[in-house]
């Protein structure tokens, strides 16, 4: 069966239902009992007190003279069949049979109740359940005691019970037929607007993020804001993964039809010495591709969609930041630049993800090298004060303040900032510092020269 939330809400309601109309049966049941049993318990206390209003006292000593025709009238029942009889607390039984016993019925003449006070019990004759009927009549003078009984068999009370628990339980059947039915309307009724949702998803096209109709009760209003959300930010995602593939595109084209080009000149070229320029431009064009495709690569797996997934252990970002910087002293002495650490030398942990925390202190001084000037300085640290940054520092150029923000932006550079770059390092830094909860910042260096871009860690990063 499909988990339908109409079905849900049906099942769920419907159980109160079934509940509520057992109770009424059960309940029902009892008042029809009790009325059954009131109305046959009056007409056994009428029928005792028939036999008391035909006993006669002759010398003190009671009697009952009754005709046949009598007896078989007060005997006469076409479902029930009827018992009685009248004790003599002196004789014993008087008039009827001696079907009810002394041990097994209440003694009513040894309880302090009111003569003639009906006293109703259940008994068993022959084996058959029957309702009783006894009261006595206390000894007067010159007359004896007497005790009456009267008995029945159950026949027409059950008969009665059922025809009243009929009465009453097709109404409450019909009612509760009723109530599911408006249930099941009804919540087909509110879960349309949510059918009607599906269904208007489900028309649009794979590119179709416009946001949905809101015009839906106030409980489904939480989920068209949440999608409407979520649709929003799709829609930005796609809008910026399209400028990213239309830029990547055009940054791609240009080494791919230098290298073209070169390739070209290098067959056509018979001169050694030209050949082997020809073949120089073409390493020098394959280099710059290769570190084009490596950003390109690292700025997609620096996304927060992808960073999602990314699992942060704990890091030691002075180790990562000297052992990076080592790496880049080469590259710096080539260019007659001073590169070297200048920070924290204790533990300082945050969580991170090692590989693309290398990437951000790569793009970082790579960034430098690149803009900062020849015969420069660049300076890497690590601080906990007590936030934990890090920082890198050059005193080239600098970079313009109504220019820091629009930098960190892909593919944007500077013009005449000269360098080898695409215009993705520090937006790189950027994504990473972003999956890691991190802030990027850009200011003046030492001696308001230069250029000094710092990353910010939060404090529950570490």
């Amino acid at each position: 069966m499909k988990d339908s939330l109409s079905q849900h809400l049906f099942i769920k309601l419907l159980w109160p239902l079934l509940l509520l109309f057992v109770v009424g049966a059960y309940m029902s049941y009892l008042l029809a009992s009790y009325f059954s049993g009131q109305t046959y318990d009056r007409w056994l206390n009428d029928a005792a007190h028939s036999l008391v209003q035909q006993i006669k006292h002759v010398d003190g000593k009671a009697a009952i003279v009754l005709p046949s025709e009598a007896v078989q009238m007060f005997e006469w029942n076409g479902l029930d069949q009827t018992f009685y009889a009248v004790t003599s607390h002196e004789r014993g039984i008087i008039f009827g049979k001696d079907v009810f016993h002394a041990t097994n019925y209440p003694v009513q003449e040894k309880l302090d109740v009111k003569p003639l006070a009906p006293r109703y019990f259940d008994y068993v004759i022959s084996g058959t359940p029957v309702r009783a009927v006894t009261f006595s009549i206390p000894a007067a003078t010159g007359q004896e005691g007497l005790t009456i009984q009267v008995a029945e068999t159950l026949v027409k009370r059950n008969l009665l019970t059922r025809e009243i628990l009929f009465a009453l339980m097709v109404p409450q059947a019909l009612l509760i037929i009723g109530a599911i039915l408006l249930i099941r309307i009804g919540i087909n009724s509110g879960v349309r607007p949510l059918s009607m949702l599906a269904r208007q998803i489900e028309a649009r096209r794979p590119g179709d993020l416009r946001p949905v109709d809101d015009a839906v009760p106030e409980e489904v209003k939480p989920l068209t804001r949440s999608l409407n959300t979520l649709l929003r930010q799709l829609e930005k995602a796609s809008s910026a993964q399209q400028r990213f593939i239309a830029q990547a595109a055009h940054q791609l084209r240009t080494p791919l039809s230098a290298l073209q080009v070169q390739a070209e000149s290098a067959l056509r070229e018979p001169n050694p010495a030209s050949h082997k320029e020809a073949l120089s431009r073409i390493l020098k064009a394959t280099s710059r591709l290769n570190r084009l495709s490596h950003q390109l690569l690292t700025f997609a797996r620096a996304e927060p969609e992808a960073g999602a997934s990314q699992r942060l252990v704990d890091v030691d970002l002075v180790a990562v930041a000297r052992e990076i910087t080592s790496e880049w002293v080469p590259a710096a002495l080539n260019q007659n630049v001073d590169l070297g650490y200048n920070g924290s030398d204790a533990l300082i942990m945050i969580k991170g993800d090692p590989l693309l925390l290398r990437e951000l202190i790569s793009n970082l001084i790579d960034n430098a090298l690149q803009y900062g000037g020849k015969d420069k300085h660049v300076t890497v640290g690590v601080v906990s004060m007590p936030n934990i940054i890090l920082y890198v520092e050059d005193d080239g150029p600098g970079i313009p303040v109504e220019a820091r923000n629009s930098v960190l932006e892909p593919f944007i550079r500077l013009p005449g900032s000269g360098g080898q770059g695409c215009g993705l390092g520090l937006a790189i830094v950027r994504e990473i510092a972003v999956l890691h909860k991190a802030r990027v910042e850009i200011s003046t260096g030492a001696d308001n020269t230069g250029t000094r871009v710092f990353v910010t860690f939060r404090p529950d990063s570490n």
